[in-house]
């Protein structure tokens, strides 16, 4: 399924694309606009490339659930007017300060999330990044 901002879910949509995956035995299943890549393993798990930067895909998530789910976490956060963003895993303590539950179903041990409806805090690869409807939101973070 090819969606409006050029985004393709699912298996059969990424295989006209012609891409293999960083390595053997990943099957791509997402495929954005800005030449990301995400790929199912046979055990299940989830894993990303960035296709001008990586060499090789990399873990993202435990599972397909949980892959989806950090992606629209993501993409929602691309939305909201204001965000910050660390080269730093501060994504607990940043969820603390704005007060933020976490999200089970994006979170795993290779990223986190917490959110609800007026901010969004994302953790991964070592990255965290903040987002909210308003700069408001952010100041408690500096």
């Amino acid at each position: 399924m090819e969606l409006r901002d050029g985004w393709i879910f699912g298996a059969a949509a990424c295989a006209p694309s012609g891409e293999k995956g960083g390595q053997p035995g990943l099957i791509p299943v997402v495929l954005t606009d800005n030449d990301n890549y995400f790929f199912l393993a046979a055990d299940g798990g989830a894993w990303a490339q960035d296709g001008i930067e990586d060499p090789a895909a990399v873990p993202y998530a435990d599972d397909a659930r949980r892959m989806v789910a950090r992606l629209l976490l993501y993409r929602a956060a691309e939305r909201l007017r204001q965000r910050k963003q660390v080269d730093a895993a501060v994504g607990a303590r940043w969820a603390k300060l704005l007060g933020l539950p976490r999200i089970a179903q994006a979170t795993d041990k290779l990223g986190r999330a917490w959110g609800d409806a007026t901010a969004l805090v994302l953790e991964s690869s070592g990255r965290t990044l903040a987002a909210a409807g308003s700069l408001k939101a952010l100041r408690v973070l500096d």
